[in-house]
């Protein structure tokens, strides 16, 4: 987990310390898709919010993002609220018209849970906060000197467990429960610093 920690800090350094001239964006998303929470416990959907900043250096053809995001695993029987700071480096092609391809790490944050009581060893070995794998695929759109919109197709797998199952067999249930997201997303971001 340390050495997450490091790499984190290190990508901040070098978005603030070497990057000189650079656009600046703030954006808001929303995205739907499911968890293969599915197969752990019941049928999940997956839903987030977020809020995001970016910053993208001048003729770079990248953009280094990160922001706050509250996501929602589950259904009415059960679920999981989770708070999550990602960071991350989009690749763009494309100049009015973008074609995205990007990935990162987030830190996961349980900060509520309802169901999960019943679900043998849950409470003793769940993880509160946990390090997520992202990569993500999508277009976005300039509709003003401004203002781009986008839509995304995005994959989160965890690195770190969620909870411990107690089994007899590990091939057929692995003592580390670890989860995979996939959804859409539709933003919009607006430059800060163009004149």
């Amino acid at each position: 987990m340390n050495k997450y920690i490091i790499f984190f800090i290190l990508a901040i350094s070098f978005s603030n310390g070497i990057v000189i001239a650079q656009n600046k964006e703030i954006g808001v998303d929303i995205g739907y898709g499911i968890s293969d929470i599915i197969y752990k416990i019941e049928p999940s959907n997956y839903f987030q919010i977020g809020l995001n900043y970016y910053l993208h250096p001048q003729k770079a053809p990248f953009t280094i993002k990160t922001g706050l995001t509250y996501n929602f695993k589950g259904n009415k029987n059960i679920n999981f609220n989770y708070l999550k700071v990602p960071i991350g480096l989009d690749i763009i092609f494309g100049k009015k018209l973008n074609f995205i391809l990007g990935g990162g790490f987030f830190v996961n944050y349980l900060v509520w849970y309802k169901g999960a009581e019943n679900v043998f060893n849950f409470e003793e070995s769940k993880s509160r906060l946990q390090l997520v794998g992202e990569a993500n695929i999508g277009f976005a759109y300039q509709i003003s000197e401004k203002i781009k919109v986008c839509l995304m197709c995005q994959m989160n797998h965890d690195i770190t467990k969620m909870y411990e199952e107690d089994c007899a067999c590990p091939v057929l249930c692995p003592k580390e429960v670890k989860v995979v997201d996939g959804f859409c997303k539709l933003g919009v971001k607006y430059c800060i610093n163009k004149k």
